[in-house]
């Protein structure tokens, strides 16, 4: 009897979910994005229109909205390690023929009805943000060529973007992480640049920064969070990783960077 009683205290028990021990990462492979790559696109995906648009965030919300910035930046570069986690335990605990996505991992959680769930808000979130992209570069291009009619402008910049449809993997089209990435920076280094070359045609106004605005500071906290609410490409960016072991630290130094933007 208590030779019973010890066997059932040395066992683990198991809950069902995450296993307590964190699971180990695939060996290398050859063929897929390195970290450099997978960091530019880490940096591509979340760097859009909330990352550009925090000058403004911390102009509404006053100096306290920096401290928000870097506490939320920490938070979903965590939170991201963690969504990675959840679906390198589950893969270890099913067979799965193909890449597990959202989907399969809210089945895995919680039944059938959670799978349509997940699936519908991955769904929704990834198709909003394809259209806020489209609908950006479509204004940017009209001002660069206000002779040429919008709808051929619209036409022209769907058939450029089919051949990216059929990419199997972002280790595929790392050139354009790369690209996107860097004219993103472009974009946030412009207007320095314009501001101390050109003479102003007028006296400079002092502005006064106020440390907090509590009437405006929630738009600043929204527009905060959208700027790092793209954790549902971070499960494919992990797997298209030649040596998946070092994603966490190509999140963090990533997270880095886009904070220092």
């Amino acid at each position: 009897m208590a030779s019973a009683d010890r066997v059932a205290v040395d066992v683990k028990p198991n809950y069902g979910s995450i296993p307590l021990d964190p699971p180990a990462d695939p060996p290398p492979v050859r063929g897929k994005a390195g970290p450099l790559a997978t960091g530019f696109n880490v940096v591509n995906v979340y760097l859009g229109l909330g990352l550009l648009a925090q000058a403004y965030a911390l102009q509404r919300g006053g100096w306290v909205a920096l401290v928000l910035m870097g506490v939320c930046c920490a938070m979903c570069a965590y939170t991201g390690q963690l969504v990675v986690a959840c679906f390198r335990a589950m893969q270890e605990r099913t067979v799965c023929a193909r890449d597990a996505g959202w989907a399969d991992l809210a089945e895995y959680v919680l039944g059938t009805r959670g799978k349509w769930l997940v699936f519908g808000i991955a769904l929704v979130e990834a198709f909003g943000a394809g259209c806020m992209a489209l609908l950006m570069l479509w204004r940017n291009l009209e001002g660069l060529m206000p002779k040429v009619p919008s709808l051929q402008i619209e036409l022209w910049t769907l058939i450029a973007i089919v051949p990216a449809l059929f990419a199997q993997g972002f280790n595929e089209i790392a050139i354009i992480g790369i690209l996107g990435a860097a004219s993103k920076a472009l974009t946030a280094f412009l207007p320095m640049v314009v501001y101390f070359t050109l003479s102003p045609t007028s006296e400079p106004q002092v502005v006064h920064r106020d440390w907090v605005r509590p009437q405006t500071l929630p738009m600043a906290m929204g527009i905060i969070m959208l700027s790092y609410s793209a954790h549902v490409a971070l499960p494919s960016l992990y797997r298209s990783m030649a040596d998946p072991a070092r994603f966490t630290a190509v999140t963090n130094l990533s997270f880095l960077v886009m904070l220092a933007q």
